[in-house]
């Protein structure tokens, strides 16, 4: 997100944080955990995949808000139809379903759960999404 540490490190939108601090992750939700651990005024290695390729930024967090911000709906989305899009249904299944969990009549999610389903050819929960 604009102005936030990881932007002003080089690291851009896509990039998949891989570790912090010389610790693997392997969800958001680590990394979040992973930032939230983290003392005022640290500074940390982060590891990112980048155009198939490994990198490492120096992060200053010293000057980052002390609250993150949930994502939005649209921002869950987004993250859900990039691990569709890659294939990585699974992943996209747990967050579309996180989002109707928030908000049960989200029929855009439904619709996505149910195509996320078929593409894992479970076709039972397909229909019923």
């Amino acid at each position: 997100m604009k102005g936030l540490p990881a932007e002003k490190a080089g690291i851009e939108r896509m990039d998949i944080v891989l570790g912090i601090g010389g610790k693997e992750l392997a969800t958001p939700e680590e990394v979040v955990a992973a930032i939230g651990q983290l003392g005022s005024g640290a500074k940390v290695e982060v590891q990112i995949w980048h155009n198939r390729s490994l990198k490492s930024y120096i992060v200053d967090f010293s000057s980052a808000s002390p609250n993150i911000a949930p994502l939005t709906t649209d921002q869950a989305m987004e993250a859900a139809a990039g691990d569709f899009d890659s294939g990585h249904y699974f992943d996209a299944l747990k967050k579309y379903q996180k989002i109707v969990r928030q908000n049960p009549n989200d029929a855009l999610a439904w619709y996505f759960i149910g195509q996320t389903l078929e593409k894992k050819h479970e076709s039972a929960g397909a229909q019923a999404a």
